[in-house]
């Protein structure tokens, strides 16, 4: 029987952080174990067993492992996934971030915008993989409320607001309540907090939180 490829997945959140950088180790670890043996860990570093090919989330939080993969196996793959911050924020302004990209062999974003944030010189080696779902059956309509469902790991930084945003803006240009939209929830999952909030969007374009 042949023996699988290695393939090591680098992970800076483990299981117990449930967070978008573990979702995303989980969740490709399953779809590539058919054809790889797959191991998700949170570092690497020489004295570890080498695995035929890195996948490395985030440029910054795992430029450690990313750097010492190149230096001790310079001659196999290194994936690197950029993350949210690594592209609005990180490959800008930290080194070490900076320094993952010259070291990795391929890079991933997940939307085509990340493409165009990276530097032109790393484009060639720089692919989009659109995350994907499972089909879901649509739920019955609400006719009291229309309920919007934030998932992530929700913070500041990430202006979790937003969708409320622009439910009102909406309401602004309509100059009236919109149907379904007159009492909009939210509720937010992620690692960072599940809370639900209620929302009026009034004629008045005043957005009320209750």
């Amino acid at each position: 029987m042949l023996r699988k490829p290695v393939l090591l997945i680098v992970s800076p959140a483990s299981r117990a952080a449930n967070n978008g950088n573990w979702r995303t180790a989980d969740r490709w670890s399953r779809f590539l174990r058919a054809r790889y043996h797959v191991d998700v860990v949170t570092g690497w570093t020489a004295d570890a067993p080498p695995p035929d090919c890195m996948f490395a989330l985030h440029a910054r939080r795992s430029a450690a492992a990313l750097a010492s993969f190149a230096e001790a196996h310079p001659d196999r793959a290194r994936v690197l996934v950029l993350t949210g911050t690594d592209l609005y924020r990180d490959i800008a302004v930290d080194p070490s971030a900076t320094r993952s990209l010259d070291l990795a062999t391929h890079l991933v974003v997940l939307q085509d915008a990340g493409h165009e944030a990276i530097d032109p010189r790393h484009r060639d080696k720089c692919r989009v993989i659109y995350q994907s779902a499972p089909a879901r059956t649509a739920a019955v309509r609400r006719t009291r409320t229309f309920d919007v469902v934030l998932v992530g790991h929700m913070r500041a930084e990430k202006d979790p607001m937003t969708p409320m945003r622009a439910l009102h803006a909406s309401c602004r240009r309509r100059r009236r309540d919109i149907a379904g939209l007159a009492r909009a929830r939210t509720v937010k999952r992620g690692g960072a907090s599940r809370k639900r909030k209620r929302w009026s969007c009034r004629a008045s374009s005043k957005a009320v939180r209750t």
